[in-house]
């Protein structure tokens, strides 16, 4: 599952098989993984699209399907996705979460409450699933159940950032300073660790009026960024020209108010 393997993988299937046969379902199935795991969303696409002509009940490409449409952005089409995945497993909690997913970033959390109550279960198993329906919860003005939903996601093992960086979030709102304290003696390395929750901590602090702590936390999140090369993961190669050019008319704005630093001189405006 390593990127090195994944790359070995494929170009041994581009150097065996020019052109893999429409009919090869398995060896589509594969490169589609394959794909996924590299970051390839467009040649993952057309594999799922051609096992799909082949197969519509093919689950693991209509996994796939939502899973990239999601990631771009197309939360609409992942949820058409996901709901006829349903159809086909009414009770399978993956087709749930992606629907929860897509439900939460589209604002209707009342559907995605609805979704995970189809299910029937009284509590999910899935992390996931738990922090979805904290969401929801939390979009329909239940902040304080949200809040204990995700102070049991945090606690189970391997949790996911969503719910601590969610978690965070919920507690500034409420003002639970406490609560907040509580959270960074408890998971203080893992919360460090991660951008979107040093973001949020900085800017709870900023809303408190606690200028210094909140300066504090941002420098924080600014040099985790660099650490982790962030900015280089935030836009696609090579950079569209449009966002070059409005990147540069930004700069220059700021050097003719006198509030361009050395850094950003050194780009050679």
């Amino acid at each position: 599952d390593t990127p090195g393997a994944m790359d070995e993988a494929r170009a041994l299937i581009a150097k065996r098989l020019q052109q893999v046969p429409a009919s090869e379902a398995g060896l589509l199935a594969e490169m589609m993984e394959i794909a996924i795991g590299l970051g390839d969303p467009d040649t993952a696409y057309r594999h799922a699209c051609a096992i799909q002509s082949l197969y519509p009940r093919h689950l693991g490409s209509l996994y796939a399907l939502c899973l990239i449409n999601e990631r771009i952005g197309n939360h609409h089409e992942a949820l058409g996705i996901a709901m006829r995945v349903r159809l086909l497993d009414p009770k399978s909690q993956r087709a749930t979460l992606f629907i929860m997913r897509c439900q939460n970033q589209l604002g209707d959390h009342y559907a995605a409450l609805g979704a995970f109550d189809k299910l029937g279960i009284e509590k999910p198993a899935e992390t996931e699933l738990l922090t979805q329906c904290a969401v929801a919860f939390a979009g329909v003005g239940q902040a304080r159940k949200a809040i204990e939903l995700l102070k049991q996601a945090v606690v189970r093992p391997e949790p996911s950032m969503d719910a601590f960086r969610v978690l965070i979030g919920l507690l500034a709102l409420v003002r639970d300073t406490a609560g907040l304290q509580a959270l960074l003696e408890q998971h203080g390395d893992t919360i460090r660790g991660n951008i979107e929750c040093v973001l949020e901590l900085g800017l709870e602090r900023l809303y408190r009026g606690q200028i210094d702590e909140s300066k504090q936390w941002l420098d924080d999140a600014f040099a985790l960024a660099q650490r982790q090369s962030l900015a280089l993961q935030a836009l696609p190669w090579p950079v569209p020209e449009p966002r070059v050019r409005h990147d540069r008319e930004q700069l220059e704005r700021l050097d003719r108010k006198g509030r361009l630093n050395a850094a950003g001189k050194s780009v050679g405006l």
